[in-house]
């Protein structure tokens, strides 16, 4: 990326990179990058002799899914790309905001602090109705540092009262306060916010982003255990053969 002169930061559990990288890779980019940053990254996966089974782009969201002959190593790695923070389409904090104020980590970039506790406290609320538990010490940690910014930030796109009060209760660490309830509050209030604001480009990536969570594949993997390399790879190609022929 940083070759390609491609602004982008990692979302969130960068902390070992390069040496652990844990589930999978969540980038941020400008609006104009998205589709450059996925060819990118899928001519740097070809490079390397990892293939792509799944590539899934529209305009607001790039899904990357590779896999290496590396069983039982790690042999797949999912690579998502996102102009911004979203829900289904809709923004709620900008993608270039993100990258012209991100932070150097060794070998990578990572979003300023008041960034990544919106982007991982809000994205989890709006997906998963909760703070899953394991980001609830580093998003205390992260707001301490940088309170202002994070309320201003998401006063836009929640409002006032809303902004105050999120903040308010991640410092109190009131965990429970952040539940299906709450989710349904913010995601009505972003939708409101959002069309009033523009309506013709919020009800277009909406519908966009909608439409691509239903085009979603699903997958099936197979694992061929005990051959060698040449029987499985034949096995491998009746497999696809046959799903051709017949799907």
């Amino acid at each position: 990326m940083d070759s390609a002169g491609i602004e982008y930061c990692v979302e969130r559990n960068y902390e070992g990179y390069p040496d652990v990288l844990t589930g999978d890779l969540d980038l941020i980019v400008g609006k104009s990058s998205l589709e450059v940053a996925a060819d990118e990254v899928l001519k740097v996966a070809k490079a390397n002799g990892w293939l792509c089974y799944q590539s899934h782009i529209w305009e607001r969201t790039a899904f990357l899914g590779l896999c290496r002959d590396l069983y039982p190593n790690r042999f797949t790695l999912t690579i998502e790309i996102f102009s911004g923070a979203r829900w289904h389409g809709v923004e709620f904090l900008e993608g270039d905001r993100v990258v012209k104020q991100r932070l150097k980590h060794h070998i990578t970039w990572k979003p300023q602090p008041a960034h990544q506790v919106i982007i991982t406290a809000i994205h989890h609320l709006l997906y998963n109705n909760e703070i899953p538990e394991k980001y609830r010490d580093e998003l205390s940690t992260l707001l301490r540092s940088d309170l202002v910014l994070v309320e201003s930030n998401l006063v836009t796109k929640f409002g006032e009262s809303h902004a105050r009060s999120i903040c308010d209760e991640l410092l109190k660490e009131n965990w429970v306060y952040f539940d299906f309830r709450l989710s349904i509050i913010l995601k009505r209030s972003l939708l409101i916010r959002s069309i009033f604001s523009r309506p013709a480009l919020v009800a277009k990536d909406l519908y966009k982003g909608l439409l691509s969570k239903r085009r979603n594949p699903e997958g099936v993997a197979i694992f061929i255990i005990g051959f060698s390399k040449y029987q499985s790879r034949m096995i491998a190609n009746l497999l696809v053969f046959s799903e051709k022929k017949f799907f």
